[in-house]
């Protein structure tokens, strides 16, 4: 890889991080649960089609250590080590597998959008099974209670942002690429 692409790898990887860092604080509390709705996942959904897997994985370490370093970037402007500690930590952490799974289907089967969002639906399913473990551990209370408040709240709001970036990221890839040349 020569210096021009490394440079343009790396670019917007901060780009991604930095897109994590401004989107994911301007969260939606919920009356009903501990978590958020939050547009961090759809950052990570639409840069899966810039990046490589590699790549959004740092992307999403960086996000989280500029968080665990104190940068207000977390949902509802929170900040440090203790946030993986209460009930959104288990999501955070999947936001890795996220990061990880989407791309390398997205890149794996370029121009094939229900892949795409096969991937996307299974990343988001062990991201809800990590994070709704850890809620569950976190608010000691029942499966069912966890579902209700940390899972089914996010459902409708999670599908249309797969459609979103499975509709906008080809077009941003395109653009990106088209820029190039």
């Amino acid at each position: 890889m020569n210096f021009r692409q490394n440079l343009k790898r790396l670019t917007v990887t901060a780009i991604m991080a930095a897109a994590a860092c401004i989107l994911s604080p301007l969260s939606i509390p919920l009356p009903i649960s501990l978590v958020p709705i939050s547009a961090c996942t759809l950052v990570f959904y639409l840069f899966s089609y810039l990046l490589r897997a590699r790549d959004c994985v740092v992307a999403c370490l960086v996000y989280m250590l500029l968080g665990i370093a104190g940068l207000p970037v977390f949902s509802g402007f929170h900040s440090g080590i203790a946030v993986f500690a209460g009930p959104t930590g288990g999501y955070l952490v999947g936001y890795l597998l996220v990061c990880l799974i989407c791309p390398l289907v997205i890149h794996r089967y370029p121009n094939r959008r229900l892949f795409h969002i096969g991937g996307m639906v299974v990343a988001t399913i062990l991201m809800y099974a990590l994070g709704s473990i850890w809620y569950l551990l976190y608010a000691k209370v029942s499966l069912g209670a966890v579902l209700a408040a940390a899972v089914l709240p996010f459902l409708p709001g999670d599908a249309a942002k797969i459609i979103l970036a499975v509709l906008l990221g080809p077009i941003l890839r395109r653009a990106i690429l088209k820029s190039e040349s």
